[in-house]
């Protein structure tokens, strides 16, 4: 087709590809995967039609507006938030000998990006699936004297869903400040009524980037896939479970009647008041507001966090023995990916084992690598991924990466009892990490997430005997029978791994 120089379309066609060669300039400067910057450039270079205002909708660029916000927010948090209610970190000695060449490494590296990830005695009960979570956090918030905080990827106007807002309206009619925080594209379809009802009621409601505004609809690739529920300060939920009918029940009707399993945790310590400030920044950036920490608690004035701070007035020897846990929150505004270095540290840790459990399996370069070098040690390293996925597109993915895997000495273990929701890491005999980050390149480079890391060998061990129960019920990866059935397999997976740098 021949275009004068003075038809508009010309013009249309000059400005997309100059906005296709400023992408990719653009691509070259910002810290993201190499996979993922070479698909980029290569979709601008020979498609810059699509692939500019894909860019614009999914690309990886930093949100500005939030490091300004989080940066402030963070200056203005740190004289009344969570420094100062920190015990200070255990010592190294003061654990097992064979926790201790871990944890030292954990604390030395982690400590550096800030006081939330300072590791703090605590204690951590493990739930298991949808049944025994939801029981334990909505009994948490029945029995809240001062102020709740909720926060989900996923909130659905289901049965589960009206029985939180009956729950938090309840308490918010009662004096309880209640603050709700929602990611706006994980919870694209929970309706205005839901919402109205529950700032109706006193809970305060509030979106984590909006869709729907035209400088946010060009960051809509930037999710909050964190999940956290905080009670009085005193008692804090996290793990892989939304708020939704599909993880409360054992048969999820979204999976036609397939098994929903997934994994949280209930969390006491120090650790809460980390918790509590990364909602804070999370709060700030969608609302420019400041939460007033010293009205949280209605009964004292104070954040009841201080009474942790203090010494215990019982008998050393009466004190029951506290784990050690530490918070591992991150996000694509950090300087440093810590999200990557958080799993690549956590697979340089094993020397005996490291099993993983994971929903979706679209890992970095680095990481392929270093769970090659980790089988290559003779370590037992076996990742579970379900067989059958919630999104057909990460099941090609994934089963295209665990096969690359597997022919690497890597142990694949497919999930064939329902659909494996959780997110776990657990390393030799004392050390286990639980919390919302899927093994892919969302969770490594575009979402806010969040870890739990616990340093502890009882605990270490229920996380085995839990997993293990999982392996159970898994299949290994084995190839197909049929040469030309594994041909289109190859095909299909190799075509679906294109889009890998940007799932």
């Amino acid at each position: 087709m021949h275009v004068h120089w003075s038809d508009p379309v010309f013009y249309a066609l000059i400005s997309i590809y100059a906005l296709a060669v400023y992408n990719c300039i653009k691509v070259l400067g910002n810290r993201t995967s190499a996979g993922a910057s070479i698909a980029w450039i290569l979709l601008h270079l020979t498609v810059p039609y699509v692939a500019v205002p894909l860019y614009y909708l999914l690309g990886d660029f930093r949100i500005r507006g939030y490091v300004r916000r989080h940066r402030a927010a963070q200056q203005r948090i740190d004289d009344t938030g969570v420094s100062p209610l920190l015990e200070a970190a255990p010592k190294t000695s003061d654990l097992a000998p064979s926790l201790q060449t871990n944890y030292h490494s954990f604390h030395h590296v982690f400590r550096q990006f800030g006081s939330a990830f300072v590791p703090q005695h605590g204690d951590v009960e493990l739930l298991v699936d949808g049944q025994a979570t939801f029981k334990a956090i909505f009994a948490a918030i029945s029995s809240a004297k001062s102020y709740i905080i909720v926060q989900y990827y996923i909130v659905r106007s289901d049965r589960l869903g009206l029985e939180l807002k009956r729950l938090l309206s309840e308490r918010a009619k009662q004096g309880i400040t209640v603050y709700m925080l929602y990611d706006d594209m994980g919870s694209f379809w929970l309706s205005r009524k839901y919402i109205r009802d529950l700032r109706k009621a006193g809970v305060k409601v509030e979106r984590f980037l909006p869709i729907t505004g035209f400088k946010r609809a060009f960051q809509v690739n930037f999710r909050n896939h964190r999940k956290l529920v905080v009670v009085d300060g005193q008692v804090a939920f996290t793990g892989g479970l939304n708020i939704g009918e599909e993880y409360a029940a054992k048969r999820s009707i979204k999976l036609r009647q397939r098994y929903w399993r997934d994994t949280h945790l209930r969390l006491t310590g120090g650790l809460v008041a980390q918790m509590e400030d990364v909602f804070f920044e999370d709060w700030y950036f969608s609302t420019k507001e400041l939460i007033d920490l010293a009205q949280l608690d209605t009964t004292s004035g104070k954040r009841p966090k201080l009474a942790m701070a203090k010494p215990s007035q019982q008998p050393v020897a009466a004190r029951p023995p506290r784990k050690v846990l530490q918070l591992i929150p991150t996000g694509p505004t950090d300087a440093t990916v810590i999200s990557l270095l958080f799993v690549i540290q956590m697979i340089n840790a094993a020397k005996v084992r490291l099993w993983i459990a994971t929903p979706y399996l679209v890992p970095d370069s680095s990481l392929i690598r270093a769970l090659e070098l980790a089988a290559l040690r003779g370590v037992d390293v076996r990742l579970m991924i379900p067989r059958t996925s919630d999104s057909l597109v990460m099941q090609w993915v994934s089963i295209s990466y665990a096969k690359e895997m597997k022919s690497r000495g890597i142990q694949i273990l497919l999930y064939v009892k329902g659909f494996m929701h959780q997110k776990v890491f657990l390393v030799d005999h004392g050390l286990a990490a639980i919390g919302t980050m899927n093994v892919d390149n969302r969770a490594m480079f575009l979402n806010f997430e969040m870890m739990v890391l616990i340093h502890d060998e009882a605990f270490n061990q229920q996380v085995a005997e839990m997993l293990q129960t999982d392996f159970s019920t898994c299949r290994p990866l084995t190839r197909k029978t049929g040469r030309f059935r594994r041909y289109l397999e190859t095909l299909r997976g190799n075509a679906a791994s294109l889009l890998a740098p940007m799932l």
